[in-house]
This record gives structure tokens, sequence and C-alpha cells, in this order.
């Protein structure tokens, strides 16, 4: 009764979690999942902090000409995990270089939360997809590309998936593939 309780107080959590990233409120959020990462560390909760983490980097990110001109092509594909197994029934910095510094050590520190996520459960597409994007974001094109190499032919060709792959192919200087899937992405 008591295991019961806790892991219904600990899904309510989740949940505020979940309203915390929503209202763009990413400290509250990843100090919620990593809290109830102490009772029950779980891939979800894993993948979320690296995802709160990876979209405060986002904030301290040069927009390319690229992006600017073609900002859908440039969407990093990076997705909470909104459902929880406990449910059984910013502000910027003012120089270029300390925020550079800033989304380096967010995204090396996402980067451990979903490779945590991804030791959990190996088969976790969506900690897989993330991670991809964070080695991209930290100008490791050929990682993320081997990261979506690692999925399965179908997982690899899911729209999340072609997405970070594009944005790596291009980032790795492959713009005729990375074109070639934009195109099949109607991007």
């Amino acid at each position: 009764n008591s295991a019961l309780q806790k892991a219904n107080s600990l899904y309510l959590s989740f949940q505020k979690g979940v309203a915390y990233k929503e209202n763009k409120k990413y400290n509250e959020a990843i100090k919620t999942f990593e809290e109830i990462n102490n009772y029950f560390p779980s891939r979800e909760n894993y993948n979320n902090v690296g995802v709160l983490k990876t979209l405060q980097a986002l904030e301290f990110q040069v927009v390319t000409s690229e992006a600017f001109h073609h900002p859908k092509r440039f969407l990093y594909p990076v997705e909470t995990d909104n459902t929880s197994r406990l449910n059984q029934n910013g502000t910027r910095g003012s120089g270029a270089e300390e925020d550079q510094q800033k989304m380096e050590t967010l995204l090396k520190s996402a980067q451990r939360d979903f490779e945590k996520a991804i030791s959990l459960d190996p088969k976790y597409t969506k900690a897989y997809i993330n991670l991809a994007c964070v080695f991209d974001l930290l100008d490791n094109p050929e990682a993320a590309i081997g990261k979506i190499k690692e999925l399965s032919k179908e997982q690899q060709n899911s729209t999340e998936s072609l997405r970070i792959l594009a944005i790596a192919y291009f980032h790795a200087d492959y713009e005729k593939k990375a074109a070639e899937i934009w195109k099949l992405l109607n991007l």
C-alpha cells in the first residue's frame, strides 16, 4: 500500500515535470525528474532530463544563415517522453564565449543522460534520436549519423530519425544527402 502511494506521488511529480517543460521552466523540470530518479530511475526520466538540458543549450546556439533561411530544416527533433511507467492504471548569459561554454556543459550533461537512458533500455529509440541531436550540436555530426545507423532500418526511416540525419549530413558536408532527405520530408 505504501509503495502504491509512493508510485502515485511520483507520477504526480512526473506530470508536474512535463508541465514545467511545456511552460519552458526547464530548471524546475530538471529538478523534478532528477528527484524522481532518486526513487525510480527510469529511461523516460533520464531521457527527459537530457531533452531539457538540450533545450536549454539551444537557447545559446548561434543561428547560422542556413538555419535562418530554412528554420524547419534545422529544427532538432528532441522529444520528451510524456508517459511514465509509474502510471500503471533561462536567462541568457552576457557573453558569446560564456554562452558557448554553458551550451557545451549542458549538452555534455544531456549526452550522459541519454546514454544512461539507453543503458537502461537499449531499444529506446527516442534516446538514440535525442543523443544524435546532442552529438550534432556538439559539432560531431559523424557521431550523430553513427547513432542513427545503430537503429533498425524501420526506426532509421522515422521522420525524427531522418530529420536529424539530414541535419547531421549537412553539417558533415554531405549536402546532397541532406537535400535528398529534406526533399523526402517536404522541407
